[in-house]
């Protein structure tokens, strides 16, 4: 595991012009290290995407909020204790943490709000009789919608912002040695 101190000193070392390939050999060219080196994407880059990034960080707090909410509503007009209304919070809290990290530009985290995100997607409209007519099935398609398209941009940040990132670390050729 990188410390958060590693990651502040590769992202110095980007900001000071290193190439990702000078800062892996400077830190001791490990796996953890080239994963990260691969997942904290070029300062310019960060520029041009910054909007994209806050639009999927604004997805990703408004499917928490309505997570939140309708999970809250939910338990609160059912039979069941109402201290049971904890049990809803850890989704939420876990996507707003989540979007903090996204908010950082930390690479790592894309693929799994696209994960994430496309499985929320597919859950939420499964739909019991398998119709699509009624004012529930609106609710959800205006808070699924969002969703996919956070997934959608979360893979495209991914590609764009952290091209040398695959999904278990960092790409390799066919010799072995690390994609920057």
């Amino acid at each position: 595991m990188v410390s958060t101190e590693s990651r502040r000193k590769i992202e110095v070392m980007i900001a000071a012009g290193r190439t990702k390939h000078e800062i892996f050999q400077t830190l001791g060219g490990t796996d953890d290290i080239a994963r990260v080196v691969a997942a904290t994407p070029y300062l310019e880059s960060r520029m041009k995407y910054k909007n994209l990034n806050r639009i999927l960080v604004g997805i990703i707090i408004y499917y928490a909020l309505t997570k939140a909410a309708f999970s809250v509503a939910i338990i609160a007009t059912s039979d069941v204790p109402k201290y049971l209304i904890l049990l809803a919070l850890p989704i939420p809290a876990a996507a707003l943490y989540i979007a903090y990290f996204v908010n950082k530009f930390y690479g790592e985290f894309y693929s799994v709000v696209a994960m994430l995100g496309l499985a929320a997607f597919l859950k939420g409209m499964d739909l019991p009789d398998g119709s699509f007519n009624g004012k529930a099935e609106m609710i959800a398609l205006a808070v699924q919608l969002p969703v996919l398209a956070g997934a959608v941009i979360a893979f495209v940040l991914k590609k764009r912002l952290c091209p040398a990132l695959g999904f278990m670390g960092a790409k390799t050729d066919a010799a072995g040695n690390y994609k920057f």
